[in-house]
């Protein structure tokens, strides 16, 4: 995980989480919810980042608008 927050706080802006949920074996589920503390990092960060190829899969990044003025982007591996 620490790879991936890295990768999205490098090229968009600092975080305030990333988190990638896990199915009953504990294995990720492939996809993410990435809050961001700047608002202007969401659009910077979903035109640059969607259909990039990391790990080997495309991501496919979606807005997500968020509880507590959080700025949120739902990020699936395809």
């Amino acid at each position: 995980m620490s790879l991936f927050k890295n990768f999205f706080f490098l090229i968009a802006g600092p975080l305030i989480k990333v988190k990638i949920p896990k199915d009953n074996d504990g294995k990720s589920k492939q996809f993410a919810f990435v809050n961001f503390k700047h608002e202007v990092s969401v659009p910077y960060a979903l035109n640059l980042l969607n259909g990039v190829r990391l790990y080997g899969r495309q991501l496919n990044i979606q807005f997500r608008a968020g509880r507590n003025l959080h700025f949120i982007l739902f990020v699936f591996m395809v």
